[in-house]
């Protein structure tokens, strides 16, 4: 809680000054507050640096009581940036009172008390904090989700020890000072080319770096701090610059789009030979006795690793089981569906559902649960790197770093509503068609499948995909989350840009009619799963009611 002080001129925290500058929001897994604001979901304070005054929301409110009875009367909100209001509050009031003010973001109730000869707490404030422990469980039982957000929020907050002050700074004048001295140099004193090709090139790489550096500057803060909120900042940025290359090359022709990959790799922008996976699906093939396991043989590529690496990192992300099978069994029936457009897709069907889908995809899924069960139950107690004594132990903590700060388990619960439902389906969707676009995005643009372009792409789409699925997870679980998350927004921009680039430069590949089979299969898939929603979620909750959910069952009757 955050004291003002009636015996000072200034608002105090704790008796150090209070000023507008040291107001400042955490992240929601323990982010560290620096110059940026905090993510757009609440994660501290609930507040906003973009804009030019920080105000304080609903959920930062500020009650004072005037007499010795339980009632309290509210306070109209007010703006942060206009500390002297507050401390003007704290100077007319007597001598032996304060007025505090609770910065947690669950904590609606501020009291004007008078201290006691003992220094004990009034049973008015007693009272009014089994109020606020009520209002935080309400919470909990309102966003119905398995993560307590009160505490992620008031609690989970970062400390900085003075050891590493000057890591966790955002320096914005020191990155300033040096970008002019950077600009002055060009400017002055470097020689300038005559080549127009040269200066070009070389200017729009510098508009990309100042991009970037003002992104990692001055952009906020997402959920994620480690290694440092920095990081996952660059990231962000880098997927504004991925969109904007994709909006560049959708104004293009489809010659052009191929040609301009030249300019990342001469080699690129010739035909490509698409490799079929199926024809002979013999197992064991006799009619080849020197090796007669050639076909399993012939499935052992590049795919076979990045199948198995690549799903035990998307289960880091979805950290769900069932989201995860499902995405995967949903893979492999779009590539039946879709092999009459791409040979690639065309494979055997022991390759696709035993190599695939059980060894390498079930094996990549069994290691990321395993993986997520260590966060889990791993304990997160943090120590300045200077207050540990040996050396063995300042190793592991660096290496700590580069792992979680604490943990979210991720429980979707896909039928609890029909909102979650949808979100559920649309995430669904929305994976399975970045995953598809893998494969018609090089097929389009003539990109080999090894080419290192494709890997850096689908780790991108990992990161983003983290903090993207992060912030959604705590906009359909938080109820106080009111914004969708700025990761989220960015990356579903950059699925459909790659989309419409595909249907661009290809729509004769993409509009093949699919086979009856097919299109029979699909049609009835989907009247079912139509069928389902609306009795689910509207007969029978009409019929029958909202059934409880097990933490509904446990939790006792209100008397």
């Amino acid at each position: 809680m955050t004291r003002m002080s009636s015996t000072g001129s200034n608002a105090n925290v704790h008796g150090v000054p209070l000023s507008k500058e040291m107001i400042q929001s955490d992240g929601s897994e323990g982010s560290i507050a620096s110059s940026s604001a905090s993510s757009t979901c609440p994660t501290g304070s609930d507040m906003e640096a973009s804009s030019g005054t920080q105000k304080v929301t609903s959920r930062t409110e500020v009650y004072e009581s005037n007499s010795e009875e339980e009632t309290v009367e509210p306070i109209k909100d007010y703006e942060l940036s206009d500390v002297e209001n507050a401390n003007s509050r704290s100077r007319d009031s007597s001598d032996d009172e304060e007025v505090v003010v609770f910065s947690d973001p669950l904590s609606k109730y501020a009291i004007a008390q008078s201290d006691t000869e003992d220094g004990g707490v009034p049973a008015r404030k007693s009272k009014i904090k089994v109020k606020e422990d009520q209002e935080r469980e309400g919470l909990r039982s309102i966003t119905g989700g398995p993560y307590d957000w009160g505490k992620e929020i008031g609690g989970g907050r970062f400390s900085d020890d003075g050891t590493m002050t000057f890591f966790w700074r955002a320096h914005t004048l020191t990155v300033l000072a040096l970008l002019i001295g950077v600009l002055v140099y060009v400017a002055l004193f470097e020689q300038t080319e005559e080549s127009s090709e040269y200066n070009a090139k070389r200017g729009l790489i510098a508009c990309v770096s100042v991009f970037i550096l003002l992104g990692v500057t001055i952009t906020p803060d997402g959920p994620f701090v480690r290694p440092h909120p920095a990081f996952w900042r660059f990231i962000f940025i880098l997927s504004i610059l991925y969109e904007l290359a994709l909006i560049f090359l959708l104004f293009q022709s489809t010659n052009d789009a191929r040609l301009l990959l030249r300019h990342v790799d001469p080699k690129l922008g010739t035909l490509l030979e698409e490799k079929s996976y199926g024809g002979n699906c013999f197992v064991f093939d006799p009619s080849v006795p020197d090796d007669p396991w050639h076909n399993v043989w012939d499935k052992f590529d590049l795919f076979v690793p990045m199948h198995f690496f690549g799903w035990w990192l998307k289960t880091l992300v979805l950290r769900d089981w069932w989201l995860c099978w499902v995405i995967s069994v949903m893979f492999e029936i779009l590539e039946y569906t879709l092999e009459h457009q791409l040979p690639n897709f065309s494979e055997c069907w022991w390759d696709h559902w035993i190599l695939d889908a059980l060894l390498c995809n079930g094996g990549g899924i069994l290691l990321g649960m395993l993986t997520l069960k260590y966060f889990r139950v791993r304990t997160y107690e943090w120590r300045g790197l200077w207050n540990i004594p040996d050396y063995k132990g300042k190793i592991k903590r660096i290496l700590a770093q580069f792992g979680p700060h604490s943990w979210i388990e991720f429980d979707w619960k896909p039928t609890s509503s029909f909102g979650r439902w949808m979100a559920v389906l649309g995430i669904t969707f929305v994976f399975l068609v970045a995953e598809l676009n893998t494969f018609y995005l090089k097929f389009v643009l003539w990109v080999p499948p090894g080419h290192y372009m494709n890997l850096v792409r689908l780790f991108a789409l990992l990161f983003w995909g983290a903090v993207g699925l992060r912030e959604t997870f705590q906009y359909l679980d938080d109820s106080w989350c009111k914004t969708f998350g700025r990761q989220s927004w960015v990356i579903i921009a950059i699925v459909a840009t790659e989309f419409l680039i595909v249907a661009k430069f290809d729509p004769v590949t993409i509009t093949k009619p699919l086979p009856n089979h097919i299109a029979t299969f699909w049609i009835v898939g989907v009247c079912c799963l139509a069928l389902w929603t609306i009795w689910n979620f509207f007969v029978y909750r009409f019929l029958f009611g909202v059934p409880e959910t097990d933490e509904e069952k446990k939790r006792p009757a209100n008397r």
